[in-house]
């Protein structure tokens, strides 16, 4: 797939990071086992690269240096009303 680099590349490098909560669960084996569980802290990407390529074709990832990516929605410039009336 010819986006598949550039999708890797964003979601690797330029979406950044998040930190979820996974919780973890450990038992003992007997009659009496203990139950426990506990929070593990994961880094995870904000869009994996197939979120990123399953994105609605109507949708796109905005990059502004220094600002967090954004998710617009995509304009036609040329149906788009505010877009005709400056063509003019």
């Amino acid at each position: 797939m010819p986006y598949a680099s550039s999708a890797k590349r964003m979601s690797d490098n330029l979406m950044g990071k998040g930190t979820i909560d996974h919780a973890v669960e450990s038992r003992q084996a007997g009659l009496m086992g203990q139950h426990s569980v506990s929070m593990q802290h994961v880094a995870r990407s904000l869009l994996t690269t197939d979120e990123v390529m399953e994105l609605p074709a109507h949708l796109e990832i905005v990059r502004v240096s220094g600002c967090k990516p954004i998710l617009a929605t995509k304009v036609n410039y040329r149906t788009d009303p505010y877009f005709q009336r400056r063509a003019t």
